[in-house]
This record gives C-alpha cells, structure tokens and sequence, in this order.
C-alpha cells in the first residue's frame, strides 16, 4: 500500500520516515506469520490424526507447506512486475479469507487430549483399539525375544519392579 501510495523511490531519493515504517511493518508480519498462521498447519495435523498415522501426515503437510511457499516466492516477482502493488491486496484477500475460515471452521483442540480426538474430528474408536492390541502383541513378543537372549547368555532375568 506504500509503493502505491509514494511509488517506487530511485536511487538518488533521500529516505523518509515511511521508508522505515514500511520496512519495519514487514518484519512485524514475518514475526507475527511465523507464529501465528505458519505453525497453525503443523499443530492442527499433529493434533487430529492417530499416532500410527502422524508421521506421514505431518511430512505430507510440510510438504505441502514448502511448496506452497515455494510457488508464492516463484509468483511474487512476476505479480510484482506485472500488476505491480496490487499483488499484495491478493496476498491480503488470501488472509482475510482464510482467518474466518480458521475461526468458524476449525475446530478448538485446546484441553483436549489426543486420546479424545477421534471423536471431535469423526474418527471410530475401532482403530484404536486395533492399535492398542497391536501394540500388546509387540510388546508380548519383545518380552519373549529378551527372556530367549538372556536364557541363551546365561544372565538372571532382572526382578520386575514392584509398584
């Protein structure tokens, strides 16, 4: 809005006190995007989904993420050159969309616990449980191995811990 309020400065112009401003205004958007709408794809997806799928949710929203902002950086100077300050207003009606959409649409997690999530996103408790007796089963198992290596080394199985 300030290029297309005072134009584009040349190289012999002095500096004014909008200058400073302006650039001072983009910092304080990087901060403000870096923890605000930046980590909001990150903590929602960490969030929603089970921990048997999380980490490939998670590498697919990152992914996602870095080429969406490899696509704006890739847009941006052509935007720029193009229809010159008006590329922001698109940057900013992306925004102004996109926060009451977070608002109405995405659903508040805080004092939530993972446990219960699958029932505020729509997941089934089958899965679950699914997981649970998989993860038994592993545990069964390991159990077994260990006992078989120290029977074959000869070590006294350690005394479980009593509570």
């Amino acid at each position: 809005m300030y290029l297309t309020i005072n134009g584009v400065r040349t190289e012999g112009q002095a500096r004014v006190a909008g200058d400073y401003v302006a650039i001072t205004a983009i910092f304080v958007y990087a901060a403000g995007y870096s923890f605000g709408w930046n980590s909001l794809p990150l903590t929602l997806v960490a969030e929603i989904f089970s921990v048997r799928l999380r980490v490939v949710s998670m590498t697919i929203c990152i992914m996602f993420q870095w080429i969406t902002e490899f696509a704006v950086q890739q847009i941006t100077p052509h935007a720029l050159e193009n229809i010159t300050t008006k590329t922001y207003f698109i940057f900013s009606s992306v925004f102004i969309f996109g926060a009451p959409f977070g608002y109405f649409f995405i659903p508040e997690t805080r004092q939530i616990s993972l446990e219960n999530m699958d029932k505020l996103f729509g997941g089934g408790e089958g899965g679950e449980r699914v997981d649970i007796e998989r993860a038994s089963e592993h545990f069964k198992q390991e159990e077994i191995a260990i006992e078989n290596v120290h029977q074959l080394n000869g070590q006294p199985r350690m005394a479980p811990v009593s509570e």
